[in-house]
């Protein structure tokens, strides 16, 4: 296959990442697209397909879209991830909320960001329940053991250690705070992964994730957002990210010290 047809297919997958998922490639993050499903455009060049049947096979064959789906969708996360911010939601928010506090950790890919919520109620002291949400089901799997290298105890204040047992080469999460967990597949654009959670979630937690999105999937997610959050939730955004004024619709914009946080009006 010329390297024209190779453009094609790419662009091509480009195209059907974006349809299943709402996660954009623009120009300037092909490259990066390229090197994640390298595999599968080679696994395809060679087969010797058009790129047209090679998209009907896409898209009638929902075990290929999987393999795309959790080839393109693995993000960085660690345990205590922007701890300053998780900080001020303890004292600020955590605390000042009716229980069980009931909490939704999108795209929380192997599950560190979920359990460091759940051990931080804990913490304080808290009835809770953490939902992970991923779109990628091998990420999922690697959530729901609880399991994790050694090098992730680093990532763990010394006093939240007494909720992960150390193992000879590994941690594992301690059952009272796996109990406070579960995890399941969510897709951001699809309203009726959303609609089962209607009015559920005191706090959404969707750090990082929208900045891959482009203006039309951003919209769609922080509708179904608002589709799962109580009156009065809160959107958690990663401290970097801020909601313009196109996007805040049914939410109000409040100030914890020096980090924004966005609530669902009523």
């Amino acid at each position: 296959m010329i390297d024209i047809e190779k453009e094609k297919l790419l662009d091509t997958l480009r195209q059907i990442i974006y349809k299943l998922t709402g996660n954009y490639y623009p120009d300037e993050r092909l490259k990066m697209l390229e090197y994640k499903v390298s595999g599968i455009i080679k696994e395809m060049m060679t087969s010797g397909k058009k790129t047209e049947d090679i998209v009907d096979q896409i898209i009638r064959n929902e075990e290929t879209q999987r393999k795309l789906i959790n080839l393109i969708t693995v993000p960085e996360t660690r345990f205590f991830r922007e701890i300053e911010q998780l900080e001020i939601i303890k004292r600020y928010i955590f605390t000042k909320l009716r229980e069980p506090v009931t909490v939704a950790s999108i795209g929380c890919s192997t599950g560190e960001e979920a359990y460091t919520v759940a051990m931080i109620l804990k913490d304080a002291g808290l009835k809770g329940k953490v939902i992970g949400m991923d779109i990628n089901e091998i990420a999922l799997s690697k959530a729901k053991e609880g399991i994790y290298s050694t090098k992730a105890l680093s990532q763990i204040p010394v006093s939240y250690r007494k909720y992960v047992e150390e193992g000879e080469n590994h941690i594992k999460v301690v059952d009272e705070i796996k109990n406070m967990v579960e995890f399941t597949k969510a897709n951001l654009i699809k309203s009726e992964d959303f609609e089962r959670f209607a009015e559920y979630f005191q706090i959404v937690m969707c750090r990082n994730v929208l900045i891959y999105f482009d203006k039309q999937s951003k919209k769609k997610a922080l509708e179904n957002i608002k589709i799962s959050l109580k009156e009065e939730g809160f959107l958690v955004l990663s401290s970097t990210e801020m909601l313009t004024s196109e996007f805040k619709e049914g939410f109000d914009a409040v100030r914890f010290e020096k980090f924004m946080f966005y609530r669902k009006k009523t």
